[in-house]
C-alpha cells in the first residue's frame, strides 16, 4: 500500500461519523496546502456540527524512515505553528508504536486489506456526565494555524468554481424539494381518504350481496346505484353486483 492509498484512506476516515469511530468531518481533502508554501497535509478535515468546530490532520506514513523524518519538519518541531487542532498518524499495522507518538497525537492502523483501526485519539473519548455529557478533548488539542486553515478552505472553494452560482442552484433545489414534500403530504391525505371510502364501499357491497340472497334486487336495492358507488374505487367489484343477463337466475 503506497502513500497515495494511505492518503485516500485518511480522507475516508475523516468523513466517518462518530457511530463508525470517526471524527465526522463535513469537509475532507488530501494533499492540500494552506498557502503558496509551507505545510502540505496528507489529509485534512473540518467539522462544524452543533458546538463542535475543529480541524483534524492525518499524516500518512508508509515507511519507518518517513515517520522518523516527520519530527524534523518545522511545523512538527515547533518552529512554526502547524495545521490541525487534532492530529493523527495513519500507517500500516505495527509500523508505529503508541509509545513513539508525539504528545497529543492519535494513531490509525491499516490492515493489509485496508481496514482501519483507531488505536488512540480524541475520537475515542467518551461523553462525561460531569461535563454535561460532553467529551474532554483537552489532552489531544494542539495550537493550530487557523489563518492557514482558512486559506486552505478558500483554495478548496475556488476549485469548486462559482460558489454563488452553486449556492443559487442549491436554493432552487431546496425549494423544489419543499414543494415536492407538500405534494406528497397532500397525496398521502387523499390516499388515506380513498382507502377509507374504499372500505366503506366494501362493507356496503358485502351487505348487499350477503345473507344468502341470490340477487340484491330481492332486497329492493338499486344495483345500478350500488355499482356506480363501487365503480369509484374498483370497477372489478361491479361484475358481482350487476351480472349480465345470461347469468340471471343462477345462484351466486
Amino acid at each position: 500500500m503506497n502513500h497515495a492509498d494511505l492518503c485516500s484512506l485518511g480522507v475516508k476516515w475523516l468523513r466517518r461519523p462518530a457511530s463508525q469511530v470517526g471524527p465526522g468531518c463535513n469537509i475532507a481533502a488530501s494533499e492540500c496546502t494552506g498557502s503558496y508554501n509551507g505545510e502540505i497535509t496528507d489529509a485534512i478535515g473540518f467539522r462544524s456540527v452543533g458546538g463542535e468546530l475543529y480541524s483534524v490532520v492525518v499524516e500518512a506514513k508508509a515507511t519507518r524512515s518517513d515517520f522518523l523524518a516527520d519530527a524534523k519538519k518545522p511545523h512538527r518541531s515547533g518552529a512554526v505553528v502547524g495545521m490541525g487542532m487534532f492530529r493523527y498518524y495513519l500507517a500500516p499495522a505495527g509500523l508505529i508504536q503508541i509509545t513513539e507518538l508525539p504528545t497529543g497525537w492519535g494513531l490509525i492502523e491499516v490492515s493489509p486489506r485496508g481496514a482501519l483501526q483507531l488505536r488512540c485519539g480524541h475520537v475515542l473519548e467518551k461523553p462525561q456526565k460531569e461535563l454535561g455529557w460532553r467529551r474532554d478533548y483537552s489532552k489531544w488539542k494542539h495550537t493550530h494555524n487557523a489563518d492557514r486553515e482558512t486559506a486552505l478552505l478558500v483554495r478548496l472553494l475556488a476549485r469548486v468554481g462559482d460558489v454563488e452560482a452553486l449556492q443559487l442552484s442549491l436554493k432552487v433545489a431546496r425549494n423544489q424539494v419543499a414543494k415536492a414534500q407538500k405534494i406528497i403530504a397532500q397525496q398521502q391525505v387523499e390516499l388515506r381518504s380513498s382507502l377509507v371510502r374504499y372500505y366503506e364501499l366494501r362493507q356496503e357491497y358485502e351487505k348487499v350481496t350477503g345473507n344468502g340472497l341470490s340477487h340484491p334486487v330481492k332486497r329492493n336495492i338499486d344495483p345500478a346505484k350500488v355499482a356506480a358507488s363501487i365503480k369509484e374505487i374498483s370497477p372489478a367489484l361491479v361484475t358481482p353486483v350487476c351480472r349480465p343477463a345470461a347469468d340471471k337466475g343462477r345462484e351466486p
